[in-house]
């Protein structure tokens, strides 16, 4: 069955996977948040700089036009000239307050109550209060008089439209800070979800990162220390992304290797110790072969030699030289076997007892052999030659073995040994 699609991802690609998700929220987070803070800013900018001063503007313009009122309805009672400052004053104010609410007009609205102000200002003067101001000081005013009643409802229509411009201000202004307040609200919000959505992508990553990563690592690692502790049979299991499962795969293959190549060598130190007791015991019974022919071949030897030197003794006097040569040969001849046979019985016991080497002449081991080879060397016709043999540390009986064996090697006859 083929594995799912998200199975086939190794680690690289589920952290350049979780890097990518990562950044692209926080960028989005980024962006939401750059929106509200420029929401923000458009806000308050927008309520200190239009909406804030618009309204102060507008009280100016309102307090510039009831000081004029102020001065024209004095000025109308005694006709000084003094009571007309403040109507002077008060045009000055009224021209600075309209050109600042004709730069802070933002909307239609606010445009048309500008121009209803404006408009109902200018039917005031023109009506009434500049025909009062125009009546030369010290004469009655007699406009004041007549048209004191249409001058008060031309003002009182003034202050309507300055009411209402006034209340559509200050709901523009209450607007400006609702929607501020509401931006503020929608900001810390924002924030503190973006906050919390980091918090929970850190946890998410670190959870995501200890299911697949760390934790098939930690399970592969322990794997790992049980086979090297000794337990060789634990089965090693991948889990985690696809590289890791190929890792935990290929340690389980050298586990199988492992476990199959200590099989083959406990297998064969099992046979080598077979082998070995086999061996012991057929050096055991090798020894105590040796040990007995070597018992039972030196009485008849002791025989050979004793008669042999009865024999010289007795019949000496009636030999001659030739046999009593012989006599002799066969004396040393029986002498060498004996030497011989417990040479034997010493080299079964090779490797077993402890042996003293000693120092060793060749030459003289080399000669023994010669005289103990005589006969062969005399009956094939050979010639052994050598060059200077050493002295040396040995045990004298295995080096004179090893000559007697090389000497007594089959070669063609005449040939040099």
């Amino acid at each position: 069955m083929d594995l799912a699609w998200w199975a086939r991802w190794t680690t690289r690609r589920w952290l350049r996977v979780g890097v990518v998700s990562s950044l692209l929220v926080l960028a989005i987070l980024a962006v939401v948040g750059a929106l509200v803070l420029n929401r923000m800013t458009t806000l308050s900018d927008h309520l200190v700089d239009h909406s804030a001063p618009a309204l102060t503007a507008a009280a100016r313009l309102e307090t510039a036009l009831v000081n004029q009122e102020t001065g024209i309805r004095g000025y109308g009672v005694v006709s000084n000239q003094v009571f007309l400052e403040p109507y002077r004053l008060g045009l000055a104010q009224q021209r600075r307050a309209e050109r600042q609410l004709q730069v802070l007009a933002g909307d239609r609205a606010s445009r048309a109550d500008l121009l209803l102000v404006r408009e109902r200002a200018r039917a005031w003067q023109q009506g009434f209060a500049a025909k009062v101001a125009a009546t030369p000081a010290g004469q009655p005013v007699v406009i004041a008089e007549e048209g004191a009643r249409a001058g008060k409802a031309a003002f009182d229509d003034l202050r309507q439209a300055l009411t209402v411009q006034q209340r559509h201000l200050q709901s523009a202004r209450d607007d400006s800070r609702e929607a501020l307040r509401a931006a503020t609200s929608l900001r810390n919000g924002v924030f503190s979800a973006i906050a919390l959505l980091i918090v929970a992508l850190a946890v998410l990553i670190s959870v995501a990162l200890r299911r697949a990563v760390t934790g098939p690592l930690e399970r592969l690692s322990s794997d790992a220390r049980n086979v090297a502790g000794g337990d060789f049979s634990h089965p090693i299991l991948g889990s985690g992304p696809a590289d890791l499962r190929a890792l935990s795969q290929d340690v389980e293959a050298m586990r199988c290797r492992l476990a199959e190549e200590l099989a083959h060598s406990e297998r064969a130190r099992i046979l080598l110790d077979e082998q070995a007791a086999e061996l012991r015991r057929s050096n055991a019974e090798l020894e105590q072969f040796a040990y007995v022919a070597s018992h039972d071949l030196q009485e008849p030897l002791r025989k050979v030699t004793a008669f042999c030197q009865l024999l010289e003794r007795k019949y000496g006097g009636g030999l001659d030289d030739r046999a009593r040569q012989y006599i002799g040969f066969a004396v040393d001849g029986a002498a060498r076997m004996q030497t011989l046979i417990n040479d034997l019985l010493e080299f079964s016991r090779v490797g077993r007892l402890h042996h003293r080497h000693a120092t060793v002449d060749l030459e003289a081991v080399f000669t023994d052999t010669v005289e103990a080879l005589s006969l062969a060397i005399t009956e094939s016709g050979a010639r052994l030659t050598h060059d200077r043999l050493p002295t040396l540390t040995g045990d004298r009986t295995q080096l004179g073995m090893l000559l007697h064996t090389r000497s007594a090697l089959p070669r063609p006859p005449g040939r040099t040994a």
